[in-house]
């Protein structure tokens, strides 16, 4: 039987070890930037919920954003104190963890914070399309 050339190999990990941590070193290489954008995004949000008069469920949702950004730049700086030549796995499920975090942040704002007022849906949605991971 003839197996395709982009199918995995037979008894050995998938995807190789060393295209794992190309894979890897390339998310944590991105990641402080998407954090930065992010964060910066969630300021200009902040700002249109404080306007909006929502400041009490705005407060706690940009106290979410601030703890979801200082994790993901913690595994930044995490990942760059690694030892060398580490198994990249563990470290490839953490900044999925945290673009996952990153991800909930941004659609708990698009479902429970999304102001009725006309103005704010498409600013909201823009911000939303622009900084979401």
């Amino acid at each position: 039987m003839d197996w395709p050339k982009d199918a995995p190999p037979v008894g050995k990990k998938w995807p190789e070890p060393r295209l794992r941590a190309l894979q890897v070193e390339e998310l944590y290489r991105f990641a402080p930037t998407a954090a930065g954008f992010s964060y910066f995004g969630a300021i200009l949000t902040f700002a249109v919920l404080i306007e909006h008069g929502d400041i009490g469920r705005g407060s706690v949702w940009f106290l979410w954003a601030t703890a979801v950004t200082f994790f993901r730049l913690l595994a930044v700086v995490s990942y760059r104190r690694r030892v060398p030549g580490s198994d990249a796995e563990p470290w490839a499920r953490l900044v999925i963890a945290a673009n996952l975090l990153a991800g909930v942040q941004w659609g708990v704002l698009g479902t429970l914070l999304f102001p009725a007022g006309p103005g704010y849906g498409p600013l909201l949605q823009s911000l939303q399309e622009k900084n979401s991971p």
